[in-house]
């Protein structure tokens, strides 16, 4: 093992180890080529205090909704791991350990989110002179089994589901969600106003949003992408029933509680919590939306007509869907003709 020492500016020595002399060489050169160029590898800022400078300017650059997100991420993941240690401290290995611990309660999709936002975090770390190189590696990915393909409601399960609901303050979420797809938020922004019944149509401008405290929820007029703004036609019994429900309604709102007033996301959980219990299968308001989406390929209707009755931004989302579904749709068909080609 060979070592070697380099004084640093503030007096202190720096020792560099490594198994031969001309790989030792090489690491201390690098470090004085750092000091040479003013960068501040003594600074003594924390991954707390460089996340709070991240957040602050983020905050004047995203939407409200965005923001909310993002500082969740960060005090709830990134901060109870890396929070207290030095932001020269941090190392790729430090990073790994703590995907592999979060991968036990995140997702996959939800872990990309915390390396993301993490990688970014360290990318301001960079443009301050504080690190040389991003330690949030190309290597660094998100890890766990995969996501089990989610099955759409069955034509049964769909009747036992409104079934369920009828008589409760969710079931107007419930018919809506079933019918048109909509997003959690869209279902409970939505107004009488935005139902223009003597053309069929259903209007989405507006969604409830997480506020400061995650689960009451804001409205919001400014959706996330254009394409969320959409109109989405009802069929007459959807039409009729929403006709009914507006006469016995005291609310602007078609989701509404009991005495008029906007759902909440805390409310519309523990209704959904309730909903469930009746059921002896698992079912989410994501699944509604799934399993309409999926109705929507299997009536036949082009990719492009699907991405925008879904409100996808990009096409990816509705092709990775339409082209599995629809490849099950025609594999009996494509393997009687392979079989009877002999």
């Amino acid at each position: 093992m060979v070592t070697l020492t380099l004084r640093l500016p503030n007096g202190k020595r720096k020792y560099f180890r490594g198994e031969t002399r001309e790989e030792v060489e090489q690491k201390r050169d690098e470090f004085q080529k750092l000091i040479d160029k003013g960068f501040r590898l003594g600074d003594t800022c924390k991954v707390s205090d460089l996340a709070n400078t991240w957040l602050a300017d983020e905050r004047v650059r995203v939407r409200d909704t965005t923001y909310i997100y993002l500082e969740s991420l960060v005090r709830n993941t990134i901060l109870p791991y890396l929070g207290t240690k030095k932001v020269t401290e941090v190392k790729p290995t430090m990073i790994k350990a703590m995907v592999r611990d979060l991968s036990q309660k995140y997702s996959r999709s939800s872990q990309r989110g915390i390396i993301t936002t993490l990688r970014s975090i360290f990318d301001l770390a960079i443009e301050d002179e504080l690190l040389p190189h991003n330690p949030v590696t190309k290597s660094i990915t998100a890890i766990g089994p995969v996501a089990e393909e989610k099955e759409p409601l069955s034509d049964a399960q769909m009747v036992t589901l409104l079934e369920a609901a009828k008589g409760r303050c969710i079931y107007p979420f419930v018919l809506l969600g079933l019918n048109t797809g909509l997003r959690r938020g869209e279902l409970l922004g939505l107004m009488w106003s935005d139902i223009d019944f003597k053309n069929g149509v259903l209007t989405v401008s507006r969604t409830v949003a997480r506020s400061v405290d995650r689960r009451v929820g804001v409205l919001v007029d400014d959706l996330k992408t254009h394409s969320a703004y959409r109109s989405i036609p009802l069929s007459p019994a959807v039409l009729e029933e929403l006709r009914e429900m507006q006469r016995n309604s005291n609310s602007v709102f078609v989701v509404s509680l009991r005495k008029g007033g906007m759902m909440t996301l805390a409310r519309a959980d523990a209704e959904w919590g309730k909903l469930q219990k009746k059921l002896d299968f698992h079912v989410n308001p994501h699944l509604m939306r799934h399993t309409r989406i999926t109705k929507w390929i299997e009536q036949g209707l082009s990719p492009k007509e699907v991405q925008y009755l879904a409100g996808h931004s990009s096409p990816n989302t509705t092709l990775s869907i339409y082209t599995h579904y629809r490849f099950e749709d025609c594999f009996e068909g494509m393997k009687n003709k392979i079989q009877a080609l002999g």
